[in-house]
């Protein structure tokens, strides 16, 4: 299996469902092998040897592919090493904890390029005049692009931390990452996950903060070397878009949930009064089940509305849906997920927009940069996501 890279911005669609096409044949692989030993046992009970026997040999050739499929998923986890940074390879005992491991790794895969390609940027920059690689980041003040990228140690370091002082946390970072998984959108709740989720979501404010620093050294550099800069006559320095995607999700939720919030109040107080009328024999079993499909119902329609309010958010040039197909009628995947995947990758094209107008800008002023002795950005300009997936070792087209 390969992934199609040729993109100027990579989104995270694509990686992730590269990464759940593995899955999704192992599963399948599987539920076969499943149906195959029940028809081999049926066969065997019924004393029909010859064909218990083609079977037996049919699921074993089953299995034998699954093993294969296994194998693939095994290398290539083994391959990404040290890649992702920002999601830890735990060990998996099921297609299910794969099912939920493998979205990781591609979301945070496609976040990584972009700040990998940064801190080759800024380092090379900083060899001709100062540039501050500290960046600024709720709660720690200041996460350092360098270590980021480059120490395992660091980067337990700064997890460990979200960790203990996680209410913290949330408080500075604000919503909707504060809310998420913490029971306040659904009934899901889970420390575990809100650490990871915010985790990665630091990733994204490095990312973004280093393209301000970045587009604020290129500018550095035009003004100490401007006399060489106006000999070249090249175009000027593209601006610096910026874009608040965390207050237009925000917006989006609460107006949502003033909506519906009162009424699911009352879908709840009415649940539990046709409940205790039943307990008395005032009301009937359809009553209850009833008065608790009036409440699913407006759960559901809540949790699709919050995710449709979302997907019509404008970012710059397009709108989320533009970059994204999601089923919100998949009952595996919550209103947290749904609103955790879109917030990452609305955040993600946020920042990588901007940047990518800035390469493109770079790409037409080499000459400006071989000319101050930078010719070693040009290989980074030059680095598309392509050429990080080799690097990370996964086959693309």
């Amino acid at each position: 299996m390969t992934i199609s890279c040729n993109t100027t911005i990579p989104t995270q669609e694509d990686v992730v469902a590269f990464f759940n096409s593995y899955v999704a044949d192992l599963n399948s692989t599987w539920k076969t092998s499943l149906v195959k030993l029940k028809e081999y046992k049926i066969s065997l009970a019924e004393g029909n040897k010859v064909l218990s026997d083609l079977l037996l040999i049919e699921y074993n050739n089953i299995v034998d592919q699954y093993n294969t499929e296994l194998s693939a998923v095994e290398n290539l986890i083994g391959i990404l090493d040290p890649f992702p940074l920002s999601v830890p390879i735990t060990p998996y005992n099921s297609i299910s904890s794969l099912g939920d491991l493998f979205p990781s790794l591609g979301k945070a895969l496609t976040t990584e390029y972009s700040t990998y390609v940064l801190q080759k940027f800024l380092s090379i920059i900083a060899t001709v005049i100062p540039v501050n690689l500290n960046i600024p980041a709720p709660f720690f003040g200041t996460i350092d692009l360098t270590l980021l990228v480059g120490s395992e140690q660091y980067r337990n370091n700064l997890k460990k931390q979200i960790a203990q002082d996680l209410p913290t946390v949330k408080s500075l970072i604000g919503k909707p990452y504060s809310d998420l998984f913490s029971g306040d959108i659904s009934d899901i709740k889970s420390e575990d996950i809100q650490v990871q989720e915010i985790f990665q979501y630091y990733f994204q404010i490095v990312s973004q903060g280093a393209v301000s620093v970045l587009h604020s050294a290129l500018g550095s550099l035009i003004s100490t070397f401007d006399e060489i800069w106006d000999a070249l006559n090249l175009p000027n320095l593209v601006p610096l878009l910026t874009l608040d995607v965390e207050t237009l999700i925000n917006n989006v939720i609460d107006s949502i949930k003033s909506a519906y919030d009162t009424l699911i109040d009352d879908l709840v107080s009415t649940y539990q009064q046709v409940q205790q009328n039943f307990t008395l024999g005032l009301a009937s079993l359809q009553d209850v089940e009833t008065a608790k499909q009036n409440l699913n119902d407006a759960i559901k329609e809540k949790g699709s509305e919050l995710v449709d309010g979302i997907l019509s958010i404008g970012l710059f040039n397009i709108t989320l849906s533009d970059i994204i197909n999601i089923d919100t009628t998949n009952p595996l995947d919550s209103v947290e997920q749904n609103i955790s995947n879109l917030t990452s990758q609305a955040k993600d094209w946020a920042y990588k927009y901007p940047l990518s107008l800035i390469v493109e800008w770079m790409d037409k002023v080499k000459s400006f940069f071989q000319a101050i002795g930078l010719s070693s950005l040009i290989q980074w300009i030059d680095f598309n996501f392509c050429d990080f997936l080799e690097l990370v070792g996964i086959q693309h087209n």
